[in-house]
């Protein structure tokens, strides 16, 4: 007989204290003991549509940067905001670029850029984010 992990559900021996494969406390016995709160739960109302990704995990850095040197929609395309990340970026920023000659940047510019650094730190917190959510 073995022991499940309530972490990673690799198998342990029934003796074990520790998982061997994600070192977690397996002294609960046969129960599953109640995970740290700083472990990942499942979130409520998380569904199709919705995108997650393990607290911690997102690459803040690479979005903070590729945002300021390229525009914010390249962070949108990091978040995983893909449809979001092109139309801001490609259709939105282009039409208003030429359309004002390039006065909109003023504003379009830094508010997608705070955009993206924002909802990326909604997901490194371990939030589900919408397609099209903002800040």
């Amino acid at each position: 007989m073995q022991l499940q992990c309530w972490q990673c559900q690799s198998l342990s021996d029934l003796n074990a204290v520790t998982c061997g494969v994600c070192g977690a406390n397996l002294t609960g016995g046969l129960t599953y003991p109640t995970p740290p709160a700083q472990y990942p739960r499942p979130m409520q109302g998380s569904g199709q549509g919705m995108i997650q990704v393990e607290p911690g995990t997102h690459p803040m850095a690479l979005v903070i940067i590729l945002s300021i040197l390229f525009g914010g929609w390249t962070g949108m395309l990091v978040n995983r905001q893909i449809v979001k990340g092109l139309v801001y970026g490609l259709i939105i920023g282009s039409v208003l670029g030429f359309a004002t000659c390039g006065l909109a940047f003023i504003v379009w510019y830094p508010l997608t850029v705070v955009d993206a650094i924002l909802v990326a730190n909604k997901l490194n917190r371990g939030q589900a984010i919408k397609e099209w959510e903002f800040f």
